[in-house]
């Protein structure tokens, strides 16, 4: 049994395609991703999210 844990990213975009090409990479290379179109859209997702996120 594997003990170490995935590393959540929240993908945050407007543009849907963006969002999807950048999702996929992700996904790609083992993060589990979670993705919102805008700020607002992310404010349930918010609270199950990481205390130091980055923003790049």
């Amino acid at each position: 049994m594997n003990d170490e844990r995935k590393i959540t990213i929240l993908n945050v975009d407007d543009d849907e395609a963006g969002r999807h090409a950048v999702s996929r990479i992700l996904e790609t290379h083992g993060f589990d991703v979670v993705v919102a179109a805008d700020g607002v859209t992310t404010q349930p997702i918010r609270p199950r999210a990481s205390s130091s996120p980055a923003v790049l």
